[in-house]
């Protein structure tokens, strides 16, 4: 070839238009993964199949949460109370000086009497004397609940009315002064 001779190669193929990063829209190499620019990683188009493997894993997926939440939902109605931790905290005192019953709040969650669901009672001697009890509504922490006896009272229960039905023994006291912590 002399000086001067300008070579053509010949090609059956359209040259590729130029690739823009759709993020900031620098110039990219033919196979690029990654923006230099701006770091997106850049992805081709899902083909029809693939498009339909996604579709369906999807919903495969959707599937398996809705059926393990209502295990879970199902499980929670069925179980026993208690057995899911859905009582209140609470740690308290209860003391008595000869006919006067006094039940201080230590810790935890605020506590509301009566015999609603999610309320709580206190039996003196077996007898609902929840209403007798003198001070604040909701029980809370720092608070004291007292109460006058005709007697000299031998026991006192405090006793929380599950939300789902059933009862639970917060603190059943027989021997005055009284510390415990219900979790």
């Amino acid at each position: 070839m002399g000086a001067g001779t300008i070579i053509m190669e010949n090609s059956h193929q359209s040259p590729q238009p130029p690739k823009f990063c759709p993020e900031c829209g620098k110039p990219l190499d033919e196979n690029a993964e990654i923006c230099p620019g701006c770091g997106v990683r850049l992805k081709a188009p899902l083909s029809q199949s693939e498009k339909r493997r996604f579709g369906k894993a999807k919903a495969g997926l959707i599937i398996a949460i809705l059926v393990v939440a209502g295990v879970a939902l199902f499980l929670y109605l069925i179980s026993p109370p208690g057995e899911i931790g859905d009582f209140p905290e609470f740690q308290g005192y209860i003391a008595n000086n000869s006919t006067t019953i006094s039940i201080s709040h230590l810790g935890g969650d605020p506590l509301y009497r009566g015999q609603d669901p999610g309320h709580f009672s206190i039996l003196v001697d077996g007898v609902d004397q929840t209403s007798s009890f003198v001070g604040p509504d909701p029980f809370s922490v720092g608070t004291n609940l007292s109460y006058n006896s005709s007697g000299i009272p031998k026991r006192v229960t405090l006793i929380y009315h599950h939300r789902r039905g059933g009862e639970l023994v917060l603190e059943d006291c027989q021997l005055f002064p009284c510390k415990f912590t219900m979790k």
